[in-house]
């Protein structure tokens, strides 16, 4: 129903297995559609410490569910010499089961879940802060503005995973048992190096893909109408799965 110029969503919980249906007009909620589906929207009065939850969550959901792909990915990408490599999926995917059954496919996890959440607190808080004092929706220059903070959030997030990174790559190819021995050889080695050896490469291929990700999933979201203050009601409803499908074309793209 229109309740002036805002819009209101009747929501009812007569559904639940523990109410009787007769009692609707007791169990009915008001609900504002701009406060229920505006989730992607910034508020200035949610506190840095809700953003670092939401960040870090996010990140280690990302990781868990995407860790036996990515251990297959370093195996089939490993240099021949490690004697670790394999040439194709199916034969990365047998190498691992040989190796230690289904818990291969998450060795080294302990590692990426410790760097993961303060390295996406700082992307997540790098974005939302480029978001809320550079981006401008209405300027010509909105993708690259939304670029600039993608690489920025970016950095902040590689710089912070990339050591992490380092060790789990090794345990995913065998190399150590524990990711405890790993940093220790890796620090009595040459101290703090062997952990960002491969930071440039990291920022060779993970600067672009940002800016790519964060100016495609902006320029998306303006083409879509998301967030829109015109919008109707029955437009907010539809609203959810197009983020959805902004963010995956993005993530594709970069």
């Amino acid at each position: 129903r229109k309740e002036g110029d805002g819009s209101s969503l009747l929501l009812w919980s007569a559904m639940a297995h523990d109410h009787p249906v007769g009692g609707l007009d007791a169990l009915s909620t008001n609900v504002d559609i701009d406060a229920w589906l505006e989730w992607e929207e910034r508020k200035e009065g949610v506190p840095f410490r809700h953003h670092a939850v939401a960040g870090a969550s996010a990140g280690v959901m990302e990781h868990l569910f995407m860790y036996p792909v990515d251990t297959l990915k370093t195996r089939v990408q490993a240099w021949k010499g490690s004697g670790s490599a394999t040439t194709t999926v199916r034969e990365a995917a047998i190498e691992v089961m040989a190796e230690g059954g289904y818990r291969g496919f998450f060795r080294g996890i302990p590692a990426v879940v410790a760097g993961c959440v303060p390295a996406h607190v700082a992307l997540f808080t790098t974005f939302e802060f480029g978001k809320l004092h550079v981006i401008d929706e209405d300027s010509p220059y909105h993708v690259w503005q939304s670029g600039s903070v993608g690489i920025f959030a970016q950095l902040a997030h590689d710089g912070i995973l990339t050591p992490c990174d380092v060790v789990k790559q090794r345990l995913q190819l065998g190399s150590y048992p524990t990711v405890r021995s790993c940093v220790a050889e890796l620090w009595k080695a040459d101290g703090l190096r062997p952990f960002y050896r491969s930071f440039g490469a990291t920022l060779v291929m993970n600067l672009p893909f940002g800016a790519a990700f964060v100016a495609t999933n902006e320029k998306l979201k303006s083409a879509m109408g998301l967030g829109s203050s015109a919008r109707t009601s029955d437009q907010a409803k539809t609203e959810l799965p197009r983020y959805f499908l902004a963010a995956g074309f993005a993530g594709a793209v970069s």
